[in-house]
Protein backbone atom coordinates (compact mmCIF):
# COMPACT_ATOMS: atom_id res chain seq x y z
CA UNK A 1 0.00 0.00 0.00
CA UNK A 2 1.05 3.52 -0.68
CA UNK A 3 0.22 6.18 1.91
CA UNK A 4 -0.63 9.85 1.16
CA UNK A 5 -0.83 12.58 3.74
CA UNK A 6 -1.09 16.27 4.12
CA UNK A 7 1.04 18.36 6.40
CA UNK A 8 0.17 16.96 9.77
CA UNK A 9 1.20 17.19 13.36
CA UNK A 10 3.95 15.00 14.78
CA UNK A 11 1.43 12.28 15.58
CA UNK A 12 -0.99 11.61 12.75
CA UNK A 13 -4.49 10.44 13.53
CA UNK A 14 -5.32 7.31 11.51
CA UNK A 15 -8.15 9.11 9.74
CA UNK A 16 -5.70 11.56 8.27
CA UNK A 17 -3.74 8.82 6.48
CA UNK A 18 -5.03 7.88 3.08
CA UNK A 19 -4.22 4.39 1.74
CA UNK A 20 -4.37 3.30 -1.83
CA UNK A 21 -4.55 -0.54 -2.32
CA UNK A 22 -2.00 -1.73 -4.87
CA UNK A 23 -2.42 -5.52 -4.60
CA UNK A 24 -2.82 -8.57 -2.36
CA UNK A 25 0.13 -10.64 -1.20
CA UNK A 26 -0.36 -14.20 0.13
CA UNK A 27 2.07 -16.69 1.65
CA UNK A 28 1.80 -20.46 1.38
CA UNK A 29 3.67 -23.07 3.35
CA UNK A 30 3.33 -26.09 1.02
CA UNK A 31 3.35 -29.69 2.13
CA UNK A 32 6.53 -31.66 1.70
CA UNK A 33 6.44 -33.92 -1.31
CA UNK A 34 6.86 -36.96 0.92
CA UNK A 35 3.76 -36.33 3.05
CA UNK A 36 0.97 -37.52 0.73
CA UNK A 37 2.72 -40.82 -0.21
CA UNK A 38 3.55 -41.42 3.45
CA UNK A 39 -0.07 -40.88 4.51
CA UNK A 40 -1.23 -43.24 1.76
CA UNK A 41 1.21 -45.90 3.00
CA UNK A 42 0.03 -45.41 6.56
CA UNK A 43 -3.60 -45.86 5.59
CA UNK A 44 -2.76 -49.00 3.60
CA UNK A 45 -1.02 -50.35 6.71
CA UNK A 46 -4.12 -49.79 8.85
CA UNK A 47 -2.78 -46.63 10.48
CA UNK A 48 -5.28 -43.78 10.72
CA UNK A 49 -3.62 -40.36 10.48
CA UNK A 50 -5.22 -37.40 12.26
CA UNK A 51 -4.37 -33.70 12.06
CA UNK A 52 -4.46 -31.52 15.19
CA UNK A 53 -3.86 -27.85 14.52
CA UNK A 54 -4.60 -24.41 15.84
CA UNK A 55 -5.48 -23.13 12.36
CA UNK A 56 -8.95 -22.30 11.05
CA UNK A 57 -11.05 -25.35 10.26
CA UNK A 58 -11.32 -24.44 6.55
CA UNK A 59 -7.54 -24.17 6.31
CA UNK A 60 -7.10 -27.44 8.16
CA UNK A 61 -9.51 -29.27 5.86
CA UNK A 62 -7.80 -27.91 2.76
CA UNK A 63 -4.36 -29.03 3.95
CA UNK A 64 -5.75 -32.41 5.06
CA UNK A 65 -7.15 -33.03 1.57
CA UNK A 66 -3.77 -32.27 0.03
CA UNK A 67 -2.11 -34.71 2.45
CA UNK A 68 -4.63 -37.47 1.84
CA UNK A 69 -6.08 -37.40 5.36
CA UNK A 70 -9.73 -38.41 5.64
CA UNK A 71 -12.01 -35.36 5.63
CA UNK A 72 -15.42 -36.96 5.08
CA UNK A 73 -16.40 -36.36 8.72
CA UNK A 74 -15.36 -32.70 8.54
CA UNK A 75 -13.35 -30.90 11.18
CA UNK A 76 -13.95 -30.80 14.91
CA UNK A 77 -13.04 -27.43 16.44
CA UNK A 78 -11.87 -26.69 19.93
CA UNK A 79 -15.12 -24.91 20.72
CA UNK A 80 -17.12 -27.94 19.63
CA UNK A 81 -14.88 -30.16 21.74
CA UNK A 82 -15.66 -28.10 24.82
CA UNK A 83 -19.34 -28.84 24.28
CA UNK A 84 -18.75 -32.61 24.30
CA UNK A 85 -18.39 -34.79 27.36
CA UNK A 86 -15.83 -37.60 27.41
CA UNK A 87 -18.25 -40.14 25.96
CA UNK A 88 -19.22 -37.78 23.16
CA UNK A 89 -15.60 -37.05 22.35
CA UNK A 90 -14.76 -40.76 22.22
CA UNK A 91 -17.58 -41.23 19.72
CA UNK A 92 -16.36 -38.27 17.66
CA UNK A 93 -12.73 -39.33 17.41
CA UNK A 94 -13.84 -42.65 15.97
CA UNK A 95 -14.65 -40.85 12.71
CA UNK A 96 -13.14 -37.36 12.71
CA UNK A 97 -9.56 -37.02 11.51
CA UNK A 98 -9.17 -33.23 11.39
CA UNK A 99 -9.17 -31.14 14.57
CA UNK A 100 -8.88 -27.36 14.25
CA UNK A 101 -8.60 -24.37 16.61
CA UNK A 102 -7.26 -26.74 19.25
CA UNK A 103 -5.81 -25.45 22.50
CA UNK A 104 -2.86 -27.15 24.24
CA UNK A 105 -5.01 -28.73 26.95
CA UNK A 106 -7.35 -30.08 24.30
CA UNK A 107 -4.49 -31.98 22.62
CA UNK A 108 -4.06 -33.97 25.80
CA UNK A 109 -7.78 -34.67 25.92
CA UNK A 110 -7.72 -35.92 22.33
CA UNK A 111 -4.84 -38.29 23.02
CA UNK A 112 -6.73 -39.73 25.98
CA UNK A 113 -9.89 -40.08 23.91
CA UNK A 114 -8.10 -42.02 21.17
CA UNK A 115 -6.49 -44.28 23.76
CA UNK A 116 -9.87 -44.84 25.44
CA UNK A 117 -11.34 -46.38 22.28
CA UNK A 118 -8.48 -48.88 22.01
CA UNK A 119 -6.14 -47.05 19.67
CA UNK A 120 -2.36 -47.10 20.01
CA UNK A 121 -1.57 -43.40 19.78
CA UNK A 122 1.53 -41.84 18.27
CA UNK A 123 1.59 -38.08 18.89
CA UNK A 124 3.93 -35.63 17.19
CA UNK A 125 4.77 -32.18 18.50
CA UNK A 126 7.45 -29.54 18.78
CA UNK A 127 6.34 -26.93 21.30
CA UNK A 128 6.36 -26.62 25.07
CA UNK A 129 2.58 -26.89 25.11
CA UNK A 130 2.78 -30.25 23.29
CA UNK A 131 4.68 -31.88 26.16
CA UNK A 132 1.64 -33.20 28.13
CA UNK A 133 0.16 -34.82 25.02
CA UNK A 134 3.55 -36.26 23.99
CA UNK A 135 3.96 -37.74 27.45
CA UNK A 136 0.43 -39.20 27.52
CA UNK A 137 0.65 -40.83 24.08
CA UNK A 138 1.85 -44.41 23.71
CA UNK A 139 4.56 -43.09 21.39
CA UNK A 140 5.55 -39.45 21.72
CA UNK A 141 7.48 -38.15 18.71
CA UNK A 142 9.24 -34.78 18.98
CA UNK A 143 10.60 -32.72 16.12
CA UNK A 144 14.37 -32.61 16.38
CA UNK A 145 15.08 -29.71 14.03
CA UNK A 146 12.64 -27.14 15.36
CA UNK A 147 11.36 -28.80 18.51
CA UNK A 148 11.87 -27.37 21.97
CA UNK A 149 13.96 -29.06 24.64
CA UNK A 150 10.81 -29.66 26.68
CA UNK A 151 9.14 -31.51 23.79
CA UNK A 152 12.24 -33.65 23.24
CA UNK A 153 12.41 -34.59 26.90
CA UNK A 154 8.73 -35.52 27.00
CA UNK A 155 8.82 -37.62 23.81
CA UNK A 156 9.93 -41.20 23.44
CA UNK A 157 11.35 -40.61 19.95
CA UNK A 158 12.99 -37.58 18.34
CA UNK A 159 13.00 -37.07 14.57
CA UNK A 160 16.33 -35.71 13.37
CA UNK A 161 14.60 -34.48 10.20
CA UNK A 162 11.09 -33.11 10.73
CA UNK A 163 9.53 -35.27 8.04
CA UNK A 164 6.36 -37.30 8.53
CA UNK A 165 7.61 -39.77 5.94
CA UNK A 166 10.31 -40.90 8.35
CA UNK A 167 7.66 -41.99 10.83
CA UNK A 168 6.06 -44.29 8.27
CA UNK A 169 9.51 -45.55 7.23
CA UNK A 170 10.14 -46.35 10.90
CA UNK A 171 6.92 -48.37 11.05
CA UNK A 172 8.05 -50.34 8.00
CA UNK A 173 11.44 -51.01 9.56
CA UNK A 174 9.81 -52.08 12.82
CA UNK A 175 7.58 -54.56 11.03
CA UNK A 176 10.57 -55.99 9.16
CA UNK A 177 12.54 -56.41 12.39
CA UNK A 178 9.57 -58.06 14.11
CA UNK A 179 9.09 -60.50 11.21
CA UNK A 180 12.78 -61.38 11.20
CA UNK A 181 12.79 -61.93 14.95
CA UNK A 182 9.93 -64.39 14.54
CA UNK A 183 11.75 -66.16 11.74
CA UNK A 184 14.92 -66.51 13.75
CA UNK A 185 12.97 -67.87 16.74
CA UNK A 186 11.51 -70.60 14.51
CA UNK A 187 15.00 -71.41 13.25
CA UNK A 188 16.58 -71.51 16.73
CA UNK A 189 13.85 -73.86 17.92
CA UNK A 190 14.26 -76.08 14.86
CA UNK A 191 18.04 -76.46 14.84
CA UNK A 192 18.39 -77.27 18.53
CA UNK A 193 16.05 -80.26 18.23
CA UNK A 194 18.52 -82.30 16.12
CA UNK A 195 21.50 -81.01 18.09
CA UNK A 196 20.02 -82.27 21.36
CA UNK A 197 18.58 -85.42 19.79
CA UNK A 198 21.74 -86.51 18.00
CA UNK A 199 23.78 -85.99 21.16
CA UNK A 200 21.43 -88.03 23.36
CA UNK A 201 19.43 -90.58 21.36
CA UNK A 202 22.28 -92.69 19.92
CA UNK A 203 23.53 -93.38 23.45
CA UNK A 204 20.03 -94.28 24.65
CA UNK A 205 19.57 -96.59 21.66
CA UNK A 206 22.84 -98.41 22.28
CA UNK A 207 24.68 -96.83 19.36
CA UNK A 208 28.09 -95.16 19.57
CA UNK A 209 28.09 -91.45 20.46
CA UNK A 210 27.32 -89.32 17.43
CA UNK A 211 27.71 -85.64 18.32
CA UNK A 212 30.79 -84.84 20.34
CA UNK A 213 31.50 -81.37 21.82
CA UNK A 214 33.62 -80.43 18.81
CA UNK A 215 30.68 -81.17 16.50
CA UNK A 216 28.38 -78.95 18.53
CA UNK A 217 30.94 -76.16 18.15
CA UNK A 218 31.06 -76.84 14.42
CA UNK A 219 27.26 -76.56 14.21
CA UNK A 220 27.24 -73.34 16.20
CA UNK A 221 29.62 -71.89 13.59
CA UNK A 222 26.58 -71.85 11.34
CA UNK A 223 23.93 -70.98 13.94
CA UNK A 224 25.52 -67.85 15.38
CA UNK A 225 26.43 -66.06 12.11
CA UNK A 226 23.07 -67.02 10.64
CA UNK A 227 21.19 -65.46 13.55
CA UNK A 228 23.26 -62.27 13.66
CA UNK A 229 23.79 -61.73 9.92
CA UNK A 230 21.51 -63.71 7.61
CA UNK A 231 18.27 -63.12 9.51
CA UNK A 232 19.09 -59.56 10.58
CA UNK A 233 19.75 -58.54 7.00
CA UNK A 234 16.73 -60.28 5.48
CA UNK A 235 14.54 -57.79 3.55
CA UNK A 236 10.93 -57.05 4.37
CA UNK A 237 8.09 -58.78 2.57
CA UNK A 238 6.39 -57.04 -0.34
CA UNK A 239 3.14 -56.76 1.62
CA UNK A 240 4.68 -55.64 4.90
CA UNK A 241 2.83 -52.30 4.70
CA UNK A 242 -0.41 -53.83 3.48
CA UNK A 243 -1.25 -55.70 6.68
CA UNK A 244 -3.34 -54.46 9.57
CA UNK A 245 -1.39 -53.81 12.77
CA UNK A 246 -1.04 -56.73 15.11
CA UNK A 247 -2.72 -56.63 18.49
CA UNK A 248 -0.83 -54.75 21.16
CA UNK A 249 -0.70 -57.85 23.37
CA UNK A 250 0.57 -60.15 20.59
CA UNK A 251 3.63 -62.08 21.77
CA UNK A 252 6.88 -62.38 19.86
CA UNK A 253 6.78 -66.16 20.03
CA UNK A 254 3.55 -68.16 19.95
CA UNK A 255 2.82 -71.84 20.26
CA UNK A 256 2.14 -72.18 16.53
CA UNK A 257 5.65 -70.88 15.81
CA UNK A 258 7.21 -73.26 18.32
CA UNK A 259 5.38 -76.19 16.75
CA UNK A 260 6.71 -75.16 13.35
CA UNK A 261 10.25 -75.19 14.66
CA UNK A 262 9.74 -78.51 16.47
CA UNK A 263 8.34 -80.13 13.32
CA UNK A 264 11.21 -78.86 11.18
CA UNK A 265 13.82 -79.95 13.70
CA UNK A 266 12.23 -83.36 14.29
CA UNK A 267 12.25 -84.13 10.57
CA UNK A 268 15.95 -83.27 10.29
CA UNK A 269 16.72 -85.25 13.46
CA UNK A 270 14.98 -88.34 12.07
CA UNK A 271 16.82 -88.13 8.75
CA UNK A 272 20.28 -87.70 10.33
CA UNK A 273 19.69 -90.38 12.97
CA UNK A 274 18.46 -92.94 10.42
CA UNK A 275 21.43 -92.14 8.17
CA UNK A 276 23.80 -92.74 11.10
CA UNK A 277 22.20 -96.07 11.98
CA UNK A 278 22.07 -97.26 8.37
CA UNK A 279 25.72 -96.39 7.75
CA UNK A 280 26.74 -98.15 10.97
CA UNK A 281 25.00 -101.31 9.83
CA UNK A 282 26.40 -101.09 6.29
CA UNK A 283 30.03 -100.27 6.98
CA UNK A 284 30.43 -100.95 10.67
CA UNK A 285 32.56 -97.79 10.89
CA UNK A 286 31.62 -95.39 13.66
CA UNK A 287 33.71 -92.62 12.09
CA UNK A 288 32.18 -93.02 8.62
CA UNK A 289 28.66 -93.05 10.07
CA UNK A 290 29.41 -89.96 12.12
CA UNK A 291 30.77 -88.18 9.05
CA UNK A 292 27.57 -88.85 7.10
CA UNK A 293 25.33 -87.71 9.95
CA UNK A 294 27.26 -84.52 10.74
CA UNK A 295 27.51 -83.59 7.06
CA UNK A 296 23.77 -84.15 6.69
CA UNK A 297 23.10 -82.09 9.81
CA UNK A 298 25.22 -79.23 8.44
CA UNK A 299 23.39 -79.22 5.11
CA UNK A 300 20.05 -79.39 6.89
CA UNK A 301 21.13 -76.54 9.13
CA UNK A 302 21.92 -74.36 6.13
CA UNK A 303 18.60 -75.24 4.51
CA UNK A 304 16.76 -74.35 7.70
CA UNK A 305 18.38 -70.93 7.54
CA UNK A 306 17.37 -70.58 3.89
CA UNK A 307 13.79 -71.73 4.46
CA UNK A 308 13.13 -69.68 7.57
CA UNK A 309 14.92 -66.51 6.45
CA UNK A 310 12.95 -66.42 3.19
CA UNK A 311 9.59 -67.32 4.75
CA UNK A 312 6.84 -65.53 2.85
CA UNK A 313 9.21 -64.67 -0.02
CA UNK A 314 10.23 -68.01 -1.49
CA UNK A 315 13.65 -69.60 -1.88
CA UNK A 316 14.24 -67.56 -5.03
CA UNK A 317 14.90 -64.60 -2.74
CA UNK A 318 18.25 -66.21 -1.94
CA UNK A 319 19.39 -65.35 -5.46
CA UNK A 320 18.92 -61.62 -4.87
CA UNK A 321 21.44 -59.24 -3.35
CA UNK A 322 19.73 -59.37 0.04
CA UNK A 323 21.37 -62.57 1.30
CA UNK A 324 25.16 -62.26 0.91
CA UNK A 325 25.64 -63.26 4.55
CA UNK A 326 23.86 -66.58 3.98
CA UNK A 327 26.10 -67.51 1.08
CA UNK A 328 29.20 -66.54 3.04
CA UNK A 329 28.15 -68.75 5.97
CA UNK A 330 27.25 -71.60 3.60
CA UNK A 331 30.63 -71.37 1.87
CA UNK A 332 32.56 -71.50 5.15
CA UNK A 333 30.48 -74.42 6.48
CA UNK A 334 30.77 -76.45 3.28
CA UNK A 335 34.52 -75.82 3.07
CA UNK A 336 34.99 -76.92 6.67
CA UNK A 337 33.12 -80.21 6.15
CA UNK A 338 34.98 -80.88 2.91
CA UNK A 339 38.33 -80.20 4.61
CA UNK A 340 37.37 -82.42 7.55
CA UNK A 341 36.77 -85.35 5.19
CA UNK A 342 39.81 -84.88 2.94
CA UNK A 343 42.51 -83.57 5.33
CA UNK A 344 43.70 -86.26 7.75
CA UNK A 345 44.70 -84.01 10.70
CA UNK A 346 41.32 -82.28 10.74
CA UNK A 347 39.58 -85.59 10.13
CA UNK A 348 41.24 -87.06 13.20
CA UNK A 349 40.37 -83.99 15.30
CA UNK A 350 36.67 -84.34 14.44
CA UNK A 351 36.69 -88.16 14.71
CA UNK A 352 35.56 -88.42 11.10
CA UNK A 353 36.12 -91.15 8.54
CA UNK A 354 35.87 -91.41 4.78
CA UNK A 355 32.43 -92.85 3.97
CA UNK A 356 31.52 -94.25 0.56
CA UNK A 357 30.62 -91.38 -1.76
CA UNK A 358 27.23 -92.89 -2.56
CA UNK A 359 26.34 -93.20 1.11
CA UNK A 360 27.37 -89.61 1.77
CA UNK A 361 25.30 -88.33 -1.17
CA UNK A 362 22.30 -90.38 -0.01
CA UNK A 363 22.57 -88.91 3.49
CA UNK A 364 22.80 -85.36 2.18
CA UNK A 365 19.78 -85.94 -0.05
CA UNK A 366 17.74 -87.40 2.82
CA UNK A 367 18.54 -84.51 5.17
CA UNK A 368 17.80 -81.94 2.47
CA UNK A 369 14.49 -83.61 1.67
CA UNK A 370 13.53 -83.68 5.37
CA UNK A 371 13.74 -79.88 5.47
CA UNK A 372 12.31 -79.04 2.06
CA UNK A 373 9.40 -81.48 2.21
CA UNK A 374 8.32 -80.27 5.65
CA UNK A 375 8.41 -76.63 4.54
CA UNK A 376 4.91 -76.50 2.98
CA UNK A 377 3.45 -78.52 5.85
CA UNK A 378 4.38 -75.94 8.48
CA UNK A 379 2.88 -73.09 6.43
CA UNK A 380 5.99 -70.95 6.48
CA UNK A 381 4.58 -67.53 7.16
CA UNK A 382 6.68 -65.84 9.83
CA UNK A 383 4.33 -62.90 9.92
CA UNK A 384 2.29 -64.82 12.43
CA UNK A 385 -1.38 -64.14 13.00
CA UNK A 386 -1.66 -60.65 11.58
CA UNK A 387 -4.68 -61.40 9.47
CA UNK A 388 -6.36 -63.37 12.21
CA UNK A 389 -6.10 -60.57 14.75
CA UNK A 390 -8.63 -57.82 15.36
CA UNK A 391 -7.98 -54.88 13.08
CA UNK A 392 -6.72 -52.41 15.66
CA UNK A 393 -5.40 -49.21 14.18
CA UNK A 394 -2.47 -47.12 15.25
CA UNK A 395 -3.42 -43.46 15.12
CA UNK A 396 -0.74 -40.85 14.49
CA UNK A 397 -1.88 -37.45 15.71
CA UNK A 398 0.15 -34.61 14.18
Amino acid sequence: MRGHSRAAPAIWPKRDIGFEPLGLLAFEDPLRASVAPAVAQARAAGIAVAMITGDHDATALAVAKQAGIETAAGALTGRQMDALDDAGLRAAVGDVRVFARIQPEQKLRLVRAFAAIGETVAMTGDGVNDAPALKAAHIGIAMGARGTDVAREAAGLVLLDDDFGHIVAGVRMGRRIFDNLRRVMIYITAIHVPIAGLALLPVLLGLPPLLLPVHVVLTEMVVDPACSLAFEGAPDDADVMARPPRAGDASLVGWSMLWRGLLQGSALLAAALVAFAVEMSRSGSEEAARTCAVAGLTLGNLLLVAVDATAGQGLRALLTRDFPAFWAVALVAASTIAAAITWPPLRALLHFGVPPALDLVATLAACAASVLLVRPLVGMRAKGNHRGLPSRRRTAAC
